[in-house]
């Protein structure tokens, strides 16, 4: 069971939102208060299935996890953090976890005079982790007067497997970066690692579709490995997709799998599907932005692109396709600054060669 419990009395619930502001948030990674720095993952991993609860909401504009766990690690100034990426809204917490037990705290704060609009703590089994994931989100949705419903994972055993899985995964994700061979093969084992947990784990058919369709891409010239690499490619992600439809990047692997195979009128029936899709979610739109540019639909892309950056601004993947977009639709001058900005003083292995050569084309 989950029990909740105010470490502050709430302030009279602000209106949170007028003509002008819709209501936004950016949630930042919460410190594990654990001791264990094995904990991370599983920390980070509550944080960013908040931000996922949170982002269903179509009244509340949150900003994504990559630009917020940018902080990690930092204690930064409330209003410089809102003013930087564009909200009025931040969530702060901790998570302690001892055993089977958890024990969340978290804390909304009004960016604008940085005061405290609620305030408390959760306690719960790690069992019922989704259901207190949802339960946090709920709280402050309400807050911020915005809808919001709650979305539950059934069965105890399949919870605690469910979210080792993912964390595995989380910690996969993060080793694939910068991109390099080396990166990719420690990060395939994690993904291996992960399904051994839990043969359902979408995060990790999805990660794994995605380095073996880029390895295709950039780095296997053999026919037979690279038909390979695209066959496996195209069933994990599928697969991610069978097991939770908002893996996004998995349309984009499935797309670039088609058009490897010269299979261009399969990924441009699954892009014109996608683009019929709202603005507003990063990855949806950094994964058809990509796609747009391989398919020679530049101004398209260009928008999904700006919409990525507009919801992650600090995520380089989304300054890459940003900076993608500009060369293709001829705007060099920006494309070159958005280069500078974001990429001056990477390594030569932190772009892959693709993006190496839109830089050198500039």
């Amino acid at each position: 069971s989950v029990k909740f419990r105010s470490v502050e009395d709430s302030p009279e619930i602000l209106e949170a939102s007028t003509l002008e502001e819709k209501p936004s948030i950016a949630v930042l990674p919460f410190d594990n208060m654990s001791g264990d720095k094995e904990q991370e993952y599983f920390t980070d991993g509550i944080v960013e299935d908040i931000i996922t609860e949170l982002s269903r909401s179509k009244d509340l504009r949150v900003i994504a996890r990559n630009s917020t766990f940018a902080y990690k690690g930092k204690s930064p100034d409330i209003r410089d953090v809102a003013k930087q990426l564009n909200v009025n809204h931040v969530l702060e917490g901790s998570v302690r976890k001892a055993g089977d037990s958890v024990r969340i705290t978290a804390q909304l704060i009004y960016a604008e005079d940085n005061s405290h609009r609620w305030a408390e703590r959760f306690d719960g089994k790690l069992e019922n982790i989704f259901d207190l994931q949802a339960q946090i989100s709920k709280k402050i949705a309400d807050q911020l007067n915005v809808e919001f419903s709650i979305t539950h994972i059934s069965g105890e055993a399949r919870s605690i497997q469910k979210k080792e899985a993912e964390d595995i995964a989380r910690q996969a994700r993060e080793t694939a970066s910068p991109p390099n061979p080396r990166n990719y093969g420690r990060a395939m084992r994690l993904y291996q690692k992960a399904l051994e947990v839990d043969e359902d784990c979408a995060k990790a058919h999805a990660g794994m579709g995605l380095l073996d369709i880029t390895r295709a891409w950039h780095d296997v010239t053999d026919e037979v490995a690279r038909k390979k690499l695209v066959n496996n490619a195209m069933s994990g992600a599928k697969k991610a997709l069978d097991i939770n439809p908002e893996e996004f990047e998995s349309y984009f692997t499935i797309m670039l799998g088609h058009i490897i195979q010269n299979q261009h009128d399969k990924a441009e029936e699954i892009l014109a599907e996608l683009l019929e899709e709202p603005l507003g979610n990063p990855d949806r739109d950094r994964s058809i932005a990509l796609a747009c540019f391989f398919l020679d639909k530049f101004e398209p892309g260009l928008e999904r692109a700006l919409s990525a950056v507009e919801m992650d601004p600090l995520n380089r993947r989304n300054a890459l396709a940003q900076f993608i977009a500009y060369y293709y639709c001829e705007k060099f001058s920006e494309a070159i600054k958005v280069f500078e900005s974001e990429y001056g003083e990477f390594g030569e292995f932190d772009l892959n060669p693709f993006g190496w050569g839109v830089v050198i084309n500039c």
